[in-house]
């Protein structure tokens, strides 16, 4: 997967003739979030339901969480992923795209190459301490769900 990023404009699917996808109620996504986070024992484990979570929301192949090690600085290991195996060469592909959205504090994306069907959306997380944690999540990148790739990125900002 390349980490070169690409400028995307944000264009409604139903825009571009894909098939209109099932509308998720805000209001229920915002309840279940709550119940994720307040069944949590710590914020670890908040952490991991919340990846987990997203992952199913994003019908995503994987999903990773960089967070600040203790020098500010994005930690090189996510503090977890899912699925709990990633090749190395991945996780340090994604860890650069994550540097790159936590510096510039914007969403980045990186397309696979040639045969790779692959698209990775790093997302800033802005935290209450100020501190910006990065979500990356890779998907396929098939012609459906690069339909539907402006609603993912809105969708994952909001939660």
């Amino acid at each position: 997967m390349s980490v070169t990023p690409e400028t995307v404009d944000v264009i409604s699917p139903a825009a571009e003739g894909a098939e209109p996808t099932q509308a998720i109620d805000v209001r229920l996504l915002g309840k279940q979030m709550d119940q994720l986070l307040r069944g949590s024992v710590d914020s670890l484990e908040a952490t991991r339901r919340f990846v987990t979570f997203t992952r199913k929301l994003a019908a995503a192949l994987a999903v990773l969480h960089y967070a600040n090690d203790s020098t500010g600085q994005l930690a090189a290991d996510p503090i977890c992923h899912d699925p709990d195996s990633l090749a190395d060469a991945t996780l340090n592909q994604l860890y650069a795209l994550a540097v790159r959205a936590q510096q510039q504090q914007t969403v980045q994306l990186a397309q696979g190459n040639g045969d790779d069907p692959r698209l990775a959306m790093a997302l800033p997380v802005f935290c209450r301490d100020g501190q910006v944690e990065v979500l990356v999540v890779v998907v396929s990148s098939g012609k459906q769900e690069l339909a539907a790739l402006a609603v993912q990125v809105q969708m994952l900002q909001f939660v």
